[in-house]
């Protein structure tokens, strides 16, 4: 998997890519899209994308559009137990969230977070007990009026 520094755009071993610049409709009509299990909410709507293994790691991502323009993409990494919070562990999560980093830095470059079309880091969220990679879009910029006369 790899995210494109100067576009955004993440893309799988596979090929399959998610580009914030293609609509919530068009997304829906491609192959990653026809798969996933769709929640909306007024101008919300959010894509559970199926786990892929990219790397030797498996990765289940959760596309996040406001107003059909894609807001955000939050990946995941499977937790080696299978029984839930039972199987939970703060080193693992910690772990998780590291090799998040690690995997951000080899695709953007040590320490760049910031872009001219959003940011991406890697974090944990304690309310949920669980680490994440987001990488976050900014809306594009509104077409200025020209109100210059001639």
């Amino acid at each position: 998997m790899s995210l494109d520094a100067a576009t955004g755009v993440l893309t799988y071993d596979d090929g399959a890519r998610i580009d914030p610049a293609e609509p919530l409709t068009a997304f829906r009509a491609s192959p990653l899209g026809r798969t996933a299990s769709a929640h909306e909410r007024g101008e919300w709507a959010w894509l559970e994308l199926a786990s892929r293994v990219t790397g030797g790691v498996a990765f289940s991502a959760t596309l996040t559009f406001e107003r059909g323009r894609l807001f955000s993409i939050r990946l995941h990494r499977p937790r080696a137990g299978t029984d839930g919070y039972a199987s939970w562990s703060f080193d693992e999560e910690q772990s998780i969230v590291a090799e998040g980093a690690h995997w951000l830095a080899a695709a953007v470059g040590e320490g760049r977070h910031e872009f001219s079309w959003g940011s991406a880091g890697s974090g944990f969220d304690e309310r949920s007990a669980s680490a994440y990679l987001l990488i976050r879009y900014q809306p594009a910029p509104a077409p200025s009026a020209d109100t210059s006369t001639s």
